[in-house]
């Protein structure tokens, strides 16, 4: 408990201390001596202009156009190229998906058609089993993909 409160004793000058400073600086020449001030110079010292902060400069984003206000048309035909690329083949992946689907659609329905056909025992899942992953496989085909009409 008193390692925490010492703790908070020691880090507050150090947060004070380095918070950032916003006053001006002043840069002052005489006789062959610079001086840094916070305050205006006197008249019998030459005096430079206060120091400015560097400028900010905004961030570049990546797509964006290099100047502000134009757009080079030859990037925008390269996006949309870019854009229909890319829905071609998420388009093509989405109908590889669909066919992997309604491959184990079918063999669910196989599968329950191979239980269906032996004899029933008391103590047997083996039909349930196939019905359950027939209906499992149906639901996410239809999930996933269109639903057969």
């Amino acid at each position: 408990m008193i390692l925490r409160h010492c703790l908070r004793l020691c880090a507050l000058p150090l947060l004070l201390a380095s918070s950032p400073c916003f006053a001006a600086i002043y840069k002052c020449s005489g006789d062959d001596a610079v001086v840094y001030a916070d305050q205006p110079c006197d008249d019998a010292q030459r005096q430079a202009p206060p120091l400015q902060s560097l400028p900010t400069i905004p961030a570049f984003r990546q797509g964006s156009p290099a100047r502000a206000g134009k757009s080079d048309p030859t990037s925008a035909g390269a996006r949309r190229k870019e854009n229909r690329e890319k829905k071609e083949k998420a388009d093509a992946a989405q109908g590889k998906k669909c066919l992997r689907l309604e491959l184990h659609r079918r063999w669910a329905g196989q599968d329950l058609q191979a239980a269906q056909a032996q004899p029933l025992l008391i103590q047997d899942k083996t039909l349930e089993n196939a019905r359950r992953k027939a209906r499992r496989a149906d639901e996410q085909y239809r999930l996933e993909c269109a639903a057969p009409s």
